[in-house]
């Protein structure tokens, strides 16, 4: 996909956020609708470090999920 078309998108991504309560550490993760290119995405996530700088973002690709599975130790 063309970057001109999803940079449109990146900015709609970032335009769709109303209100965020982070704390430090915390991770933003981004679900996105549609593919991105690795430019695009790599645009968002440091749009957000920069209005975020405490946190990390992890921006997912269509059909991506993220878990965390735990050892029974912990």
């Amino acid at each position: 996909m063309p970057e001109a078309n999803t940079s449109k998108l990146a900015f709609e991504i970032l335009g769709d956020v109303q209100k965020l309560n982070l704390q430090k550490g915390d991770t933003l993760v981004i679900h996105c609708k549609i593919p991105m290119s690795p430019g695009d995405r790599q645009r968002v996530a440091e749009t957000f470090k920069k209005v975020f700088p405490n946190n990390e973002c992890l921006v997912l690709m269509p059909g991506m999920s993220l878990e965390v599975v735990k050892t029974q130790s912990n």
